[in-house]
């Protein structure tokens, strides 16, 4: 009863999300926790990272296990307690084994809502990057008369 106390005075103490009326909220949870969409300045940091993971002189090896843990700090910056809580620091070590520690039968779901609501596709294990053939065999119908008069921009 007692640890059922602190816990929720320690929910207290986590910090707000501001903007999370406004983020779009997946169906799919991790335990109690929701997955939220990411915002501008979580994007742009995952991205940040990840062209330093890309551009470094490191082995495939080191390059794979950070971009795992690249993965872990997305998942981080996306939960929510149900009040708009944020329940993790993804700066924070022992936090990201938290994450690290469980199974991949939630985590990889997890990791999908994340990729669908943020448009990162590549932040789930199992994306697949289209080859360069591929991309240029997609075909684009040119735009209708009608929608060149509704937008003639």
């Amino acid at each position: 009863m007692l640890t059922r106390i602190k816990s929720w005075l320690n929910g207290f103490s986590l910090p707000k999300d501001a903007n999370f009326k406004q983020r779009t909220v997946a169906r799919q949870k991790l335990g109690n926790w929701l997955l939220v969409e990411l915002g501008a300045n979580d994007y742009v940091l995952i991205h940040d990272m990840l062209a330093k993971i890309q551009l470094s002189d490191q082995d495939e090896a080191d390059k794979n296990r950070e971009l795992i843990g690249l993965r872990y700090m997305a998942l981080a910056m996306s939960l929510r307690t149900r009040s708009g809580r944020i329940p993790l620091d993804w700066q924070n070590q022992d936090d990201l084994m938290h994450l690290a520690n469980l199974p991949n039968s939630r985590v990889i779901p997890a990791l999908d809502a994340i990729a669908i609501l943020s448009g990162i596709d590549w932040i789930t294990p199992s994306y697949q990057p289209q080859s360069i053939d591929e991309a240029e065999q997609q075909d684009v119908d040119p735009p209708t008369q009608e929608e060149i008069a509704e937008n003639p921009s």
